[in-house]
């Protein structure tokens, strides 16, 4: 039998077992959510930083601390193929990057790469600063 609430002064309060029933539940309800929403995603980020040659542990631990990241590995894995995580580019480096988007001419294509490009910079800055690759100085300087 469930415990019922008591009544002080008119106001229904929850008994203490109706209190910790109702924490069991909800963190048996996080626990369903996490399961079936967050492993899956992070299972396929995780699965796509080790295609892309990168440190287990680290990966872990970035994905633990930016679901920006976790989400953008597991959703398009393709984009990270090749991206040097470890190594900051050269100001050179980052300007043949751009300059390759004046190149082309179509205006839809040009505004997709420029958002591949960007979403692939981000997170390779996210990366490096959250795997403590680079200081807070590097990462508004690039």
């Amino acid at each position: 039998m469930l415990p019922t609430p008591s009544t002080v002064g008119g106001r229904l309060l929850p008994t203490l077992e109706c209190r910790e029933q109702a924490r069991d539940h909800n963190r048996k309800r996080y626990s369903l959510a996490m399961t079936t929403v967050v492993s899956p995603l992070l299972e396929a980020a995780l699965a796509a930083a080790k295609a892309a040659g990168l440190d287990a542990t680290e990966a872990a631990k970035v994905f633990a601390c930016s679901d920006y990241l976790t989400e953008s590995f597991a959703r398009q894995p393709a984009l990270f193929a090749g991206l040097d995580l470890v190594r900051v580019p050269s100001p050179e480096e980052h300007d043949a990057a751009f300059g390759a988007l004046l190149s082309i001419a179509d205006e839809p294509a040009f505004m997709a790469e420029l958002r591949r490009l960007r979403r692939r910079e981000s997170c390779r800055l996210a990366w490096q600063d959250l795997a403590g690759r680079i200081d807070p100085v590097q990462v508004l300087r690039d």
